[in-house]
């Protein structure tokens, strides 16, 4: 905290936001997860033909 007692960022903090940022970014559809489960509309399973 600088005199005023306003915080004062490190670097460490923006890592930190970048990595939260990144994070959030990778698992895109994890907030709708739920949801999925919660829809009335059944979804087919892609065919893996193999």
């Amino acid at each position: 905290l600088d005199s005023q007692g306003h915080v004062i960022g490190t670097w460490a903090d923006v890592l930190n936001r970048a990595n939260i940022g990144i994070e959030v970014m990778h698992e895109r559809n994890a907030h709708n997860f739920p949801l999925d489960l919660a829809s009335a509309q059944p979804v087919s399973a892609p065919v893996i033909n193999g």
